[in-house]
This record gives C-alpha cells, sequence and structure tokens, in this order.
C-alpha cells in the first residue's frame, strides 16, 4: 500500500520525461515548423474557430472570467479582391453576453450588432478593400506570414509530443516556449495594419509597453497541431501567466495577475463555404435594406436608430450604443 505513490510517481515522470524528449525520433521539429510557417501554405477557405480567455486578477469590478469567441466560415479571393467571411463574435464577462460580428460579401461589408446588422458605407469598405488585398498571398490565400506573423522567430525549444486527429485530419503535435519580446514585435506589425485598415494612424506598442509586458510574464507556452502530410497548421493554442509589478498595478486599475489562454483552429480547410448577405439590414445612409438589396432609403424617414447607425458609420462601439434603439 505504501509502495503506489512511488510508482505512480514513476510512470509521471516517464511520461514527462517521453513528452519533453520529443515522443518519434524521426520528426524533425525544426523542419516540420520550417514548412509550416517557413513556406507560403495559403489556406484559401474554411471555417475559423477562435477562443480567448481571461482570468484577471484584483480587478474588483470584475467577477468571473473574460471569454471572446470567433469562428464562422471564410473565403479568399483573387489577389487584390475582399475575402468573403461570415463571423460570429460572443463576449462574455460579469454575467453579461454581447454578440456581435461581421460580413463580407467580397462587394459589400456588414456589422452585426446583437440582432441588428448595419451596411459598411461604400468608402470605409474601400478602405477595407486595400488593407485587406494586401494580406493576400499569390494566389489569393491567407498565411500567417502574409499578415506579418512569424512563429519560427519566437519559438524557444520546440519538442514534438506525438502524432494526433484534429478536425478528421492526422497532425503532429507540437509544444514550445516563447520568446515574448519578438512575439509582442509581431503583435505590433498586426496593430499596425487594423489599424491601417480603419484609416488611422497606427496605434503600435512602444518599447517601454513592450518592455513592461515582457518582464511581466512570468510563464509563456505555445502548442500547434499541423497536417502530418500537408504541414498545413490546424490548431494553435498560447497560454501566458503574467504578474503586474506593484508600481505600476495603480495605473493599471488595480490588476495584480492573470492568465491569457487562446485558442484558434481551422476546419473544412479548402472546401467551398456558403456566405450570404444578412436579412433585414440596417443602411447606414437610412432604411432598412434586404439581402441583395441597394442602399438608400426610397424616401421613408430615418428611424431613431438609423440615425444613430449613420453616424457611427463601422465604430463598433458605438453601434454597440445605437443596438438599444433598434426597433424603434
Amino acid at each position: 500500500m505504501h509502495r503506489w505513490p512511488l510508482l505512480l510517481l514513476a510512470v509521471l515522470a516517464s511520461a514527462f520525461g517521453l513528452a519533453a524528449c520529443g515522443g518519434d525520433e524521426d520528426v524533425d521539429v525544426q523542419q516540420v515548423l520550417k514548412q509550416t510557417f517557413g513556406e507560403d501554405k495559403d489556406i484559401k477557405s474554411g471555417r475559423l474557430d477562435a477562443g480567448l480567455r481571461l482570468d484577471l486578477g484584483g480587478l474588483a469590478q470584475l467577477q468571473g472570467p473574460v471569454r471572446i469567441t470567433l469562428s464562422g466560415p471564410f473565403e479568399t479571393a483573387e489577389r487584390n479582391a475582399v475575402p468573403r467571411f461570415d463571423f460570429d463574435a460572443k463576449v462574455e464577462a460579469g454575467g453579461q453576453t454581447f454578440r456581435a460580428g461581421a460580413v463580407s460579401t467580397g462587394e459589400k461589408g456588414f456589422i452585426k450588432i446583437q440582432d441588428q446588422s448595419v451596411a459598411i458605407p461604400d468608402e470605409q469598405f474601400e478602405r477595407y478593400r486595400k488593407a485587406l488585398a494586401q494580406d493576400t498571398g499569390e494566389d489569393g490565400g491567407v498565411s500567417l506570414r502574409s499578415l506579418g506573423v512569424d512563429p519560427q522567430r519566437w519559438l524557444r525549444d520546440p519538442k514534438y509530443v506525438g502524432k494526433e486527429d484534429v478536425g478528421g485530419a492526422e497532425t503532429l503535435h507540437i509544444r514550445s516556449g516563447v520568446d515574448v519580446a519578438r512575439l509582442l514585435e509581431d503583435v505590433n506589425r498586426v496593430l499596425a495594419r487594423a489599424e491601417q485598415a480603419e484609416g488611422r494612424r497606427a496605434r503600435q506598442l512602444t518599447e517601454t509597453e513592450r518592455q513592461q509586458l515582457g518582464e511581466a510574464v512570468k510563464e509563456a507556452q505555445l502548442e500547434l497541431w499541423t497536417g502530418e502530410e500537408d504541414k498545413i497548421l490546424r490548431r494553435i493554442n498560447v497560454r501566458l501567466k503574467f504578474e503586474v509589478p506593484e508600481a505600476v498595478r495603480q495605473q493599471a486599475n488595480g490588476l495584480t495577475s492573470g492568465t491569457i489562454k487562446f485558442e484558434m483552429g481551422f476546419g473544412a480547410i479548402n472546401a467551398k463555404q456558403e456566405i450570404r448577405e444578412p436579412e433585414n439590414v440596417q443602411s447606414a445612409q437610412g432604411g432598412a435594406q434586404p439581402p441583395g438589396g441597394g442602399g438608400g432609403g426610397g424616401g421613408a424617414a430615418a428611424t431613431p436608430y438609423e440615425e444613430c447607425a449613420q453616424r457611427a458609420g463601422s465604430d463598433i462601439a458605438k453601434l454597440q450604443e445605437c443596438a438599444g434603439l433598434a426597433g424603434g
């Protein structure tokens, strides 16, 4: 009876050692990573499922974790064209849930707030078209590399874990540490592109902010699953654990520590996706329009919601404030 804890400990130690050593010796981890991230293996269509969970300590106004999910089909187009997608987002915090989303048919764009949909003005959608077109590969596909993200630069001591089935595809599972400083450099690139799409001056993390974030992160780990045959990324998970220095806790509204978990997966890769305009769209120019219909209000008086949406344009925060006027 006294020996079983020692036996259990020995089994766990052996299992951990196997994972740390990399399982199959035939797998060249660096070569797998190079094939996955160093070559443009474009995903032209599929379904995206992403999630972010924040467990934050020290914030009296926040009870429980914050969860954000994003999911939906997408389909890229030819170079210099806008991708087609229908993404739904959900934010859960403090017992409340907020739903939003975005739709692109390639020709038109829409913002979804709760149960309402608002057409993006043509001039704003044209700015998105120019920015998004820069993120496509030579044949119109999208890759992390085309977004300015290169995980090879910030992976530390990657290890092969084993083979696993992900969405019906046989994949190679790799676990790695993270060089936070280099990760934040890629974050800056993504922030710059996102804000350029909005037509504003890019707001990137300053050198001081990157240094503070790097010092605050105490633990960082990444796991990825890439196709055994095609080396296309199927799933990626990132986990960061941080502690806020006492000197800046007041500036951070009392935040003391936390854990960030991010997950992203791709399904139905390169399969045909059906993407349509939302129904009962509220035009930013005033008046509701049916799917496939043009803008313009046809002379009908704009409702308070439509007037609010017109002022908000594509600003999601302002559109959220308009949601309470819907149906009025």
